[in-house]
């Protein structure tokens, strides 16, 4: 899967790709294979797939974001307000019981703070149906009023207002998992052999193994590692001890 500072994206898939690599032949790989290009959301208005569940306002009014009231729009600079994703910057999916979802993540410098969501269960059929984005967090933007009074986790990493970036996503749900929920899923033909109940099912380094336990758990039972980078805050301990940058490293748990 792929995505465009634009704003949208999409899924490019190799059909061919496997059925080549593990042919028992003597022939070389092919030069050219079929593929498939899917757009799950082009650069279109998305304020209305937009679910808020009562939070992600923003200072109002901000007389360089007119009419932006809240997360169902980008104020990605002055008198600048946009209803489509901005400046794509992370894209992960997530794979759960339900089917495949997307975590998105904006880096389009908004100033009243840089937005992140969650989607509902990719579908690939042109059916007429919407995805719907279930709003997640945001953080930082010059006209957040956090920033603006300059607050920061170090207290007094922050000497002025600025733009934050969420970046990176891990699912934790196949590492997390323990014997018996493994187990009860059927899926316990994968490892186990020593692991008594109420440990850690799957053993560090075997991939494969937390792939699979992860496509079995409920996207509401995932935890989630959500990473920040706050660029304004190189102030106080950070400056000290000559850091980049400040942030934070977040665990979230759905509930869409």
């Amino acid at each position: 899967m792929w995505e465009n500072a634009a704003g949208h994206y999409y899924i490019h898939g190799v059909k061919e790709a496997l059925d080549a690599i593990e042919r028992d032949d003597d022939l070389d790989f092919p030069s050219e294979l079929d593929s498939s290009y899917f757009v799950y959301q082009g650069e279109n208005d998305i304020s209305g797939q937009i679910e808020l569940n009562g939070v992600g306002l923003y200072r109002s009014p901000v007389t360089e974001c007119p009419g932006a009231a809240d997360a169902t729009v980008n104020c990605d600079k002055d008198f600048s307000v946009k209803n489509t994703f901005e400046d794509i910057d992370g894209l992960e999916v997530i794979a759960a019981q339900e089917g495949l979802f997307a975590i998105i993540q904006e880096d389009s410098g908004n100033d009243l703070g840089e937005r992140m969501f969650i989607s509902s269960v990719l579908e690939h059929e042109a059916d007429g149906n919407e995805l719907t984005y279930y709003f997640m967090a945001m953080s930082g933007g010059k006209f957040n009023t956090r920033m603006s009074e300059m607050i920061g986790i170090p207290a007094m990493s922050s000497s002025a207002s600025g733009s934050h970036e969420f970046s990176g996503v891990i699912d934790l749900s196949g590492m997390l998992a323990r014997k018996e929920e493994v187990r009860k899923e059927g899926l316990f033909n994968i490892r186990g052999r020593g692991v008594q109940d109420g440990e850690f099912a799957i053993r560090a380094h075997d991939g494969e193994a937390k792939r699979q336990t992860e496509l079995k758990v409920p996207i509401n039972n995932k935890l989630i590692v959500l990473g920040l980078q706050a660029h304004n805050f190189f102030d106080g301990v950070i400056k000290a001890f000559q850091a980049d940058r400040g942030g934070q490293v977040m665990l979230y748990q759905p509930d869409i």
